[in-house]
């Protein structure tokens, strides 16, 4: 991958921290800035109810001074960093400065405060991966864990032209950071159960021969990218069934394309990316594409 830029946004929290150690391993990696983002969120009052512009400004004032802090410690070890504070909504901040900067990658929390600290993570993770201008990383588990090298990564497909791009996304991303890439495709029945016509069965077989054959010709896309891992084929719910297998491997990571196609090919990016967000035991690396060629192309690789 080409990573210059990340933007990180931070509430202060636990998960802020999470979030600020993975982005600093990833900047030190790929020589990339640290920008890290706090946006203060306007008090939901009108002003009969007291709340004057002190209040407000009382909170910017505390706000820059936890982010000096958190960009002096980043700085201490050796980052390159950017401060960033700003008045509004987390997902609109987010989304202008990684325009502004021209980021290749978000990274944040999934959890975070909420209240008169704007809620950056967890809903806000959700709507940022929808329109995002670049691939976002959310981060889970510990400092300790995000301090430690990304060894296994986990990418679901259907077959589309955006699971392909998350693809090569992620085959960049493990030959860069020497990490092992396992493969996988959830057939879920657009059937329902009770639906035992005589061609189900046929249908069903026909389907699963075609996937394990379009597995094959991704897991052979893997090898050609000098990456080493296994492909899995698997029927059920798509999101659980992806945050299962992440279990079972002991995933580092899943990268997920946010669209795909329904019908017989069962969409695992969009909708489903958000539940794999909500469930996955591990980090989830999200990437946008535009058939086009006019959208995010940041994500792509070298």
């Amino acid at each position: 991958m080409d990573v210059r830029d990340l933007v990180v946004p931070i509430d202060f929290s636990e998960c802020s921290r999470v979030a600020m150690e993975r982005a600093h391993a990833l900047a030190s990696r790929y020589g990339a800035r640290v920008h890290l983002l706090h946006a203060v969120s306007p008090l939901p009052y009108p002003p009969e109810f007291g709340y004057g512009t002190q209040i407000l400004e009382d909170l910017e004032e505390r706000a820059r001074r936890l982010l000096a802090r958190a960009a002096r410690e980043l700085r201490g070890r050796g980052a390159d960093v950017a401060e960033h504070l700003v008045v509004g909504p987390a997902v609109e901040a987010i989304v202008r400065l990684a325009t502004d900067v021209d980021a290749q990658l978000v990274v944040m929390g999934t959890h975070g405060h909420s209240g008169v600290k704007q809620l950056f993570l967890g809903s806000v993770a959700a709507r940022t991966l929808r329109v995002a201008p670049c691939p976002v990383w959310t981060c889970r588990g510990t400092d300790a864990t995000h301090a430690e090298p990304v060894q296994r990564v986990l990418v679901p497909t259907d077959f589309s032209a955006h699971a392909g791009h998350a693809l090569d996304v992620a085959i960049s991303l493990c030959a860069d950071l020497g990490a092992e890439l396992d493969l996988i495709h959830v057939y879920h029945s657009p059937l329902p159960l009770f639906a035992e016509i005589p061609t189900r069965a046929q249908l069903e077989r026909g389907y699963r021969d075609a996937a394990e054959r379009k597995l094959a010709e991704a897991a052979e896309r893997v090898r050609r990218g000098d990456v080493h891992g296994a492909a899995t084929f698997r029927t059920g719910p798509p999101a659980a069934e992806i945050a299962d297998c992440a279990a079972q491997h002991g995933s580092d990571l899943v990268v997920l394309g946010t669209r795909g196609h329904r019908g017989l090919r069962r969409a695992f990016l969009g909708s489903v990316a958000e539940h794999v967000l909500r469930s996955a035991p591990c980090s989830v690396l999200t990437v946008t594409h535009d058939p086009s060629g006019e959208g995010d192309t940041r994500g792509r690789h070298r």
